[in-house]
């Protein structure tokens, strides 16, 4: 097994797609995501890139490579590249892990993340990543915190994300909602 860091273009992402054979179904909305997160700069090389068997076999990282694909010609990801692993080994243990929640990624409450998705997705048809969410959770927290710290007695009326969201966007325009 050898890994190395290799500038990956969507030249050379559509080349790798080309050895993807028995690889899991391809999610499109995630693809889509990974795109518009390649195209809002918020890709950042990390130990996850593409793998590759001892036979040539795209292993990991079909997702990321057709996002890349999709890129102008002219751009370029840094990327760890790992080649010689054995199919047959490495394939059961692959992406085997329990998935972090958009919670244990932002750092921020299971209700802020609640809320600031559905704002975010009311006001962008851009797919919805933890780096854009970070910025409008740190945003949102005075209101959110004013609104369940005064709102014990009304837990039943504030317990969706809808009713949240509404509650605390009209508390941002200025409005008292108690």
């Amino acid at each position: 097994m050898k890994t190395v860091c290799i500038d990956v273009t969507p030249a050379l992402a559509r080349r790798w797609l080309k050895h993807n054979q028995g690889n899991r179904r391809v999610r499109a909305s995630w693809v889509q995501t990974l795109k518009a997160a390649f195209e809002r700069g918020e890709y950042v090389m990390s130990h996850q890139g593409v793998a590759f068997s001892d036979t040539g076999e795209l292993l990991d990282g079909q997702h990321r490579l057709m996002a890349i694909a999709a890129q102008p010609d002219e751009r370029a990801f840094p990327m760890l590249v790992t080649r010689g692993l054995s199919r047959d080994t490495v394939f059961q243990v692959m992406d085997s892990g329990q998935r972090r929640t958009l919670s244990d990624l932002t750092g921020h409450g299971h209700q802020e993340i609640e809320i600031a998705r559905l704002i975010a997705r009311q006001f962008s048809s851009a797919p919805v990543t933890p780096t854009l969410l970070i910025p409008l959770c740190e945003r949102l927290a005075p209101w959110l915190e004013r609104l369940l710290d005064g709102s014990h007695a009304l837990v039943r009326t504030w317990s969706s994300a809808p009713m949240r969201a509404g509650a605390v966007l009209t508390m941002m325009m200025g409005h008292d909602v108690s």
